[in-house]
């Protein structure tokens, strides 16, 4: 649907001569990238208002997808299946926002979060069929990683107190993201 969309708004303005030929398909993609994010952040603030938490599903929007943008992960195979995907993850993630907050699981989310920095220091990043990456691509992408990684547990630990909601939001970001990645890895060895 995003797809079409794309194509659409694409076509209308190539039609009017806005920019070269080979830029074409940059376009598209960069658009279709553009519109999905709105829609995942629309949807992300629709399950904030519904469990009351609309600023901790912004900064989960926002620290996910910086971590995916460089750890890469599992990655659906049609449009339709990345939006049901997304849909299940963003609303669970919500759900566990509002969870956590609740009822203050504050061991449980610390054991939660340090598996998930282990496994997404270990497996990132993980390429997949449409980007494969190069060695010294997955080498300069781990070291975004690691960054990513270290500026995130430093505000995990600075907001654990006072800021307790945003610290779960970059927890459950580590935590969701580090499932992409498993299951990304997997998807690499099992055949077609």
């Amino acid at each position: 649907m995003i797809g079409i969309l794309t194509d659409k708004i694409v076509n209308y303005y190539e039609d009017q001569e806005l920019f070269e030929n080979h830029d074409v398909e940059l376009v598209k993609y960069g658009l279709f990238l553009l519109i999905t994010h709105i829609q995942y952040l629309i949807i992300c603030l629709g399950f904030g208002l519904i469990f009351k938490c609309v600023t901790e599903s912004i900064v989960f929007f926002v620290c996910f997808s910086i971590l995916r943008m460089f750890c890469g992960g599992f990655h659906a195979s049609t449009e339709t299946r990345c939006f049901i995907i997304s849909f299940i993850a963003i609303a669970t993630s919500t759900y566990f926002i509002f969870l956590f907050e609740k009822h203050n699981y504050c061991w449980f989310l610390i054991v939660l979060t340090f598996i998930s920095i282990i496994l997404t220091l270990l497996l990132s990043p993980v390429d997949n069929k449409n980007k494969p990456l190069t060695k010294e691509e997955k080498r300069k992408m781990h070291k975004y990683v690691f960054l990513i990684i270290i500026v995130y547990s430093t505000l995990i630990i600075l907001f654990f107190k006072k800021f307790y909601n945003l610290s779960v939001s970059i927890a459950i970001s580590l935590t969701i993201s580090s499932l992409f990645l498993i299951i990304g890895k997997i998807k690499q060895y099992l055949p077609n």
